[in-house]
């Protein structure tokens, strides 16, 4: 069965959960996060370890100083 409205994306297309918010966002939010280091694709894929730093309880972003 073919889809009736192929020009018309589903309202989940390009949503993708959010480790650090927990929730899902819209890929392009991802691509503006500072722990988002992935491309487009790597974002859509949803597999967290191609594109997302974010670490529970760990900031991987330490600017220099010791991270205890």
């Amino acid at each position: 069965m073919s889809d009736p409205h192929p020009d018309v994306k589903s309202p989940n297309a390009g949503v993708v959960f959010c480790r650090r918010l927990k929730r899902r966002l819209p890929v392009v939010e991802h691509l503006a996060c500072a722990y988002c280091f992935g491309e487009e694709s790597d974002v859509k894929s949803g597999d967290h370890e191609r594109f997302c730093d974010f670490r529970e309880g760990k900031d991987p972003i330490s600017f220099g100083f010791p991270e205890t």
